[in-house]
């Protein structure tokens, strides 16, 4: 059977807040019953064929960290560290997995999780040949996203600085792809940068695309922060949804 590392970056674990199941309001800490958690992990083989990122939502009774002090990291780590065992197992008897959104973990019954000596999870899982093969297929198309992201990036660094509105269906398009990567990254924590920043740059390629002066203070100004703002853009490990499809990207 095919095997992959997997590692859990049970430190980089988000606690989330407890929701209404129907109305999706924040349930207030002294009434909460169940424990939330984000989980990143990533499974990569030795050939390098398969290297994708997978995110895990967890769900437990909080009667099963009651015991850990609230205030303490341990809590938060103690649910990642057994909630990535969890996924080993699951991952060992799955022909397909959740790569596009969140795989959910649900612990059931009040018997308390055991702190471990150490949270680090970092292990080889024997997984089917079915799910080595949707593995394989996302890491290519994650690989051909890559480069289709780095093409835009490369194209708005070097196609501003003399008049966007000379070439404005190329850099438009160049823009549209990099921001819709970036609404699509699932990196725990990301979300709001991600949102924030993609509007803001579809706002101005829009404005520079209307501006005539090249030179102009506020269209260099604009041009500055799109070239800071895409120093920092990277292709994601983790995908809160299906990324864009790199054909769309016209730069011909």
């Amino acid at each position: 059977m095919p095997t992959v590392h997997m590692v859990a970056d049970t430190y980089r674990a988000t606690e989330l807040c407890q929701t209404n199941d129907y109305t999706g309001e924040v349930i207030s800490e002294d009434k909460r019953t169940r424990y939330c958690a984000l989980l990143p992990i990533t499974c990569n083989s030795p050939d390098g064929d398969i290297d994708v990122g997978m995110t895990v939502y967890v769900e437990l009774p909080i009667a099963k960290v009651a015991g850990i002090p609230k205030d303490d990291s341990q809590r938060l780590h103690t649910v990642a560290y057994h909630s990535a065992l969890n996924v080993k197992n699951r991952l060992e008897r799955a022909d397909t997995w959740e790569l596009y959104g969140t795989e959910h973990v649900t612990f059931y019954g009040d018997d308390p999780f055991s702190i471990p000596a150490s949270f680090d999870v970092k292990c080889d899982a024997e997984i089917t040949g079915l799910l080595a093969t949707h593995f394989r297929v996302a890491t290519k198309r994650h690989e051909e996203v890559e480069k289709a992201l780095e093409k835009a990036k490369e194209y708005l660094e070097n196609g501003l600085d003399y008049g966007a509105r000379h070439d404005s269906s190329r850099i438009s398009s160049a823009a549209h792809f990099i921001a819709d990567c970036m609404r699509a990254d699932g990196t725990p924590m990301m979300s709001a940068w991600n949102d924030e920043k993609s509007a803001v740059l579809l706002a101005h390629i829009a404005d520079l695309i209307k501006r005539k002066d090249p030179n102009h203070r506020n269209y260099k100004s604009m041009v500055n922060w799109i070239h800071s703002t895409l120093y920092s853009v990277r292709s994601p490990t983790f995908w809160a949804r299906y990324p864009p499809q790199p054909h769309l990207l016209n730069l011909k």
